[in-house]
């Protein structure tokens, strides 16, 4: 960093701005490539996981790009560079040991899970996003419960379209559908969704009436219908956890339409454009008076 650059970082950590008084600041990149390194994650993470207030705010360039995300911390009259700050281990590491700000541990881990877990999806490895979205839920950080579910419920989603793709696809070429009430007894044969015991129950013979392809068409029919079923828990959760989260509503939406209620989801698809930055308690009762028409659905 130039000596420039390191007197604006002092001036700016002086000013009541950016309380004088404690003078431990921590500035972000926020140029292009940065930015594109995921430098929103150095801007939110430490509001999430700080115990005490922690002051941080956006910057210009520190001319080292290549090693971005990069930050900066003012601590009285030194500035401290970081670079590669690309997990909340990271971020955690700065301001319990440069910041001397204590660190909300439960917090910290569930948001690096759910950090790995939206990477996984934008890789389309949904089998693996949806395991770490389970591990970040079983931290119990109540904070993230929402936006966790919601993401839980998009990498469902995907899965459940897979799935569907593939079973039609056979059935197809085999020119046999089973029929949706076939559907529902390999699914209730299976209890809680299992691969390796749907594998296992086929092999036996669990279903006898039908043959090998057959039986292929109803285990991928029928775990797209349980991963839908899933996918419309987890967004319900989420959106009576935060009314006013508009891509919770979204995903409602989308699971209801996999599911075949057509309706229902343009009820819901529809309302998500409003209720995002709506008031809590107005969302709240948009919600409880569309989802309190609609059928149960059960936690999975």
């Amino acid at each position: 960093m130039t000596p420039p650059m390191r007197r604006l970082l002092l001036l700016l950590a002086t000013t009541n701005a950016y309380d004088p008084q404690r003078k431990k600041t921590l500035f972000v990149c926020s140029n292009k490539w940065c930015r594109e390194r995921h430098a929103a994650l150095v801007l939110g993470a430490p509001l999430s996981i700080a115990k005490q207030p922690v002051d941080v705010q956006p910057h210009a360039c520190f001319g080292r790009c290549a090693e971005g995300p990069n930050c900066a911390a003012v601590v009285g009259e030194d500035v401290l560079e970081f670079h590669g700050v690309s997990s909340v281990e990271k971020i955690a590491h700065i301001l319990r040991n440069h910041l001397d700000i204590d660190v909300d541990d439960k917090a910290a881990k569930c948001l690096e899970l759910h950090r790995l877990a939206e990477a996984a999806h934008r890789r389309k490895d949904y089998d693996l996003a949806l395991r770490l979205y389970s591990d970040a839920l079983h931290t119990r950080h109540g904070p993230q419960r929402a936006p966790v579910l919601t993401g839980r419920a998009g990498s469902r989603l995907m899965l459940a379209k897979e799935r569907r793709k593939r079973g039609l696809t056979v059935a197809r070429k085999a020119k046999a559908v089973p029929s949706l009430a076939v559907r529902r007894v390999l699914l209730h044969a299976l209890g809680t969704f299992d691969v390796p015991a749907a594998a296992a129950l086929l092999a036996l013979d669990a279903i006898p009436s039908l043959d090998a392809t057959a039986s292929r068409v109803v285990f991928e029919l029928a775990s797209a219908e349980f991963l839908a079923r899933g996918a419309l828990a987890d967004a319900a959760a989420a959106a009576a956890a935060l009314p006013a989260y508009g891509l919770a509503w979204r995903r409602l939406g989308e699971a209801l339409e996999l599911l075949g209620r057509h309706s229902e989801a343009e009820r819901f698809s529809a309302a998500a454009a409003t209720v995002s930055g709506d008031r809590k308690e107005r969302a709240r009762e948009l919600f409880e008076r569309l989802w309190g028409s609609s059928p149960a659905v059960p936690a999975v």
